[in-house]
């Protein structure tokens, strides 16, 4: 395993990974932009602004530069044709992952969270029986462990949008082959996703999905791509 440094850490090859931390950038957006967020919390909006301005810097890195990036109607980007990509954001620290389309990259998802106490119903309701009993068997912090699946399997939601993500549950993946104890001390890891048949079925045959996880002890980041099997 390698130490997490930075979100490119866990993007696989052709993907760029960028965060930073969320501020005040309305005056980057455009009209069409401010068009998507007008009305919104100053909170949501910081986080908005932040994210849009980190993802046309990276599609600029890509070679795919646009003036805008607006919403489409079911609140996704709408990224340039060719491009997929994925955006997160919490209070803190917004991030983005870009790349172009390839038979070798299909589908990109990530999300970024702040590890903190989490809802005693968020256990159950995250996590299959397997992902349970593992946890609390080998995690030394078993609500922070909780917050990591729930934060892998958020990406893995934005990665299957490709695929129609429309009633996904929680439980049709599984993440197992976790080191836990160097999860916590700063190890990226890259569990096993098992897809099960809500995920399988949707899937193109011959096609699975991959992760890659860190934590750097304030919030966690995963990164979750479809690929060949």
């Amino acid at each position: 395993m390698n130490k997490f440094e930075t979100l490119q850490d866990l993007c696989p090859a052709g993907v760029i990974g960028r965060v930073q931390v969320v501020d005040n950038f309305f005056s980057s957006l455009s009209e069409g932009e401010l068009n998507s967020i007008r009305g919104a919390h100053e909170n949501r909006m910081r986080g908005f602004s932040s994210a849009r301005k980190l993802a046309k810097e990276a599609l600029m890195d890509l070679g795919c530069p646009v003036k805008e990036l607006t919403t489409k109607q079911d609140r996704t980007p709408d990224w340039p044709s060719q491009v997929i990509g994925s955006i997160s954001h919490h209070e803190n620290t917004a991030g983005v992952i870009v790349a172009k389309s390839s038979a070798n990259l299909l589908a990109i998802g990530l999300d970024l969270e702040i590890l903190q106490e989490t809802h005693s119903n968020l256990p159950k309701k995250v996590m299959t029986k397997n992902e349970l009993e593992n946890t609390r068997q080998l995690s030394p912090n078993f609500s922070a462990s909780c917050l990591t699946t729930f934060c892998l399997k958020e990406a893995t939601y934005k990665a299957m949008w490709k695929f129609n993500n429309e009633g996904l549950s929680f439980q049709d993946i599984e993440f197992s082959a976790w080191n836990w104890e160097e999860f916590f001390g700063g190890e990226i890891q890259t569990p096993q996703a098992d897809v099960l048949e809500g995920i399988s079925e949707r899937l193109p045959a011959g096609v699975g999905l991959r992760a890659r996880v860190a934590t750097n002890g304030v919030e966690v980041m995963a990164v979750v791509w479809a690929c060949p099997s």
